[in-house]
């Protein structure tokens, strides 16, 4: 079974990544942790390490205080997405 809170940090970078319209490649280029290890993390796969949070918090440019913000983050992200899909039929997105 996995743990909610490092699915819920890997959601949160996963969507920091796609924000900055970065791959995975990318993100392991600009903080230096391994792909594989980056996919891990956002599958909620393994139990991540402080040197990777802070490399990973660094290539995105902001503190690690930021990444571990999730409740906020999930409504914030939930949030958009109802909006997203609810203006799929208007062509309207709302924000």
């Amino acid at each position: 079974m996995k743990d909610d809170r490092l699915l819920q940090l890997g959601q949160k970078i996963r969507y920091e990544r796609l924000k900055r319209g970065l791959s995975q490649d990318d993100l392991e280029e600009k903080s230096g942790v391994s792909r594989r290890t980056i996919s891990e993390i956002e599958r909620g796969n393994a139990d991540i390490r402080y040197t990777n949070l802070y490399q990973i918090a660094e290539a995105f440019g902001m503190p690690i205080s930021d990444l571990l913000a999730f409740k906020l983050w999930l409504l914030t992200f939930f949030t958009i997405f109802w909006f997203a899909e609810n203006s799929r039929n208007s062509n309207t997105l709302y924000i």
